[in-house]
């Protein structure tokens, strides 16, 4: 078995794919867009990602980003983020994972990286990670209500559908959004533009929210027969009219189960909870953290020292790596 960064990978293994099916959503041709993501504003490590290789095949891989992240004092640095954590179902049990975090983490750690960050979305996983030190900072909070049949008043907002070349104004209002704010800010130039690129996210499923035919956000949700998931919700300017983004989004959905995740859930939850929605910390989904430099003077427990517990940290759905 060899451990290969990914730009190493015989082009052979480009046909190799029932691994990559697994892997988080991310289609086989993700091989061949590599360099394009790259240098739409993909950031990830200057390997992309490491692979456990046995002849032929691909029996395990991590991949790694590199993001800026600001913490409660203000500073930004970067940190890494660990995803796609795979391996093969018939190579399970074999330590594969672990030791390509391990390597991950020395190389990252040699790159000046202070944290790795990651999501872990199962409890095999997660009993994985907290063996390596990883330790619970954050899990998301979620707020769904039903609304009822019937229509709304009149709102001040609208929601206006978006396309490829609204993509840097929806950069540029997270931007604003965030300036004060500690945690997955500033976002990566391009990263939005790269995701769209692998087809992680389509256009169809943001919308910009105008009054008065203005931009003051965006938010990111998700369609289906039974429901609607709101994951990422950016506004500019004064937020104290939630209730009217509120309205228009009850009634776009009424009918169905409406659901929000992440950041405006914490930031809206006095006006959440006027209008009965239901809250809970329960997703798939928890975001574990390990400190790289292995320097033990630091006294106070990661949620702290990365501010997730702070009510100025943001984390939305494209932070979800």
């Amino acid at each position: 078995m060899r451990i290969m960064e990914h730009d190493e990978l015989p082009s052979g293994l480009e046909a190799d794919i029932q691994l990559l099916r697994l892997s988080v959503g991310w289609a086989p041709r993700d091989f061949y867009l590599t360099e394009q993501a790259r240098s739409a504003g993909f950031p990830s490590a200057d390997y992309f990602g490491l692979y456990a290789v046995e002849g032929d095949r691909i029996l395990s891989m991590v991949r790694v980003l590199r993001l800026p992240y600001t913490f409660p004092d203000g500073h930004a640095e970067t940190i890494s983020g660990v995803l796609s954590v795979i391996t093969r179902q018939d190579s399970r049990g074999r330590g594969l994972a672990r030791r390509l975090l391990d390597e991950v983490n020395a190389r990252e750690r040699r790159a000046g990286s202070r944290f790795s960050l990651l999501w872990s979305e199962s409890i095999t996983a997660h009993r994985l990670y907290e063996s390596m030190g990883y330790e619970d900072v954050y899990t998301p909070d979620i707020a769904a209500k039903r609304p009822p049949h019937r229509g709304t008043a009149d709102v001040p907002y609208e929601l206006a559908a978006v396309k490829d070349e609204d993509v840097p104004a929806i950069e540029r209002l997270h931007d604003a959004a965030t300036l004060e704010r500690i945690g997955f800010t500033p976002r990566p130039r391009g990263l939005l533009g790269s995701l769209m690129t692998f087809g992680l996210f389509k256009p169809d499923s943001f919308r910009l929210i105008l009054r008065n035919g203005r931009p003051l956000g965006y938010l990111e949700l998700q369609e289906a027969p039974g429901s609607v998931n709101v994951s990422e919700v950016v506004m500019t300017g004064d937020p104290s009219d939630t209730a009217g983004l509120l309205s228009v989004l009850e009634r776009a959905s009424a009918g169905r189960w409406l659901s929000f995740w992440n950041t405006f859930v914490r930031d809206s939850k006095k006006a959440l909870e006027g209008r009965g929605y239901s809250f809970s910390n329960l997703g798939d989904s928890l975001l574990m953290s390990v400190p790289l430099d292995k320097v033990k003077s630091e006294t106070r427990r990661q949620t702290s020292v990365l501010g997730t517990a702070d009510q100025r940290f943001v984390c939305q759905s494209l932070d979800h790596f």
